[in-house]
């Protein structure tokens, strides 16, 4: 699995088991990152979307090109840097429309990455064009379209040590 924290490594204590399932070393990853994470539908489809106020822009695997529209023009970026320093290079725009759990919709534009398949990772860019408020007492991200209030819930994981950066 390819995904845009692939410099962020989870590694296991020697006394603990391995995990050698690929669904499981999927699972393990996604909930390792720490990362706040939404659950929206899409195309009636359950899949995490994860806040990720470290990142400047939006950006997704190129498994989200068939859940959105192409949008016409350049990207604000012609690359993205992961955290190991690697470039990565955005193939394009996307737009993307979600429900969140409260069956709000949440429209989306997001920098579709080659060398990324399935993550989504909600940026700055769409925090601070939405004045978006990440609340971590209540668990919610939160912002006001067109009058009205839109929440989104999220959960997030308590790695507790389990996950290190590998050198």
């Amino acid at each position: 699995m390819t995904n845009v924290h692939e410099s962020v490594l989870v590694q296991r204590r020697p006394d603990e088991r391995t995990v050698t399932n690929t669904v499981e070393q999927k699972l393990n990853m996604e909930v390792s990152d720490g990362l706040p994470t939404a659950m929206m539908d899409v195309d009636g489809e359950r899949l995490p979307v994860k806040l990720d106020s470290g990142a400047r822009y939006s950006v997704a695997g190129t498994d989200w090109i068939a859940r959105g529209e192409r949008v016409q023009g350049p990207a604000s970026v012609d690359f993205v840097e992961r955290i190991g320093g690697l470039l990565l290079d955005v193939v394009g725009v996307w737009s993307f429309s979600m429900r969140n759990a409260f069956e709000q919709r949440v429209e989306l534009v997001a920098c579709i990455i080659d060398g990324c398949t399935d993550e989504f990772l909600v940026g700055v860019d769409f925090m601070q064009q939405h004045k978006a408020t990440m609340d971590f007492a209540r668990n919610e991200v939160r912002y006001v379209e067109k009058n009205q209030n839109v929440v989104s819930p999220f959960r997030t994981e308590n790695c507790e040590g389990n996950a290190k950066l590998q050198r």
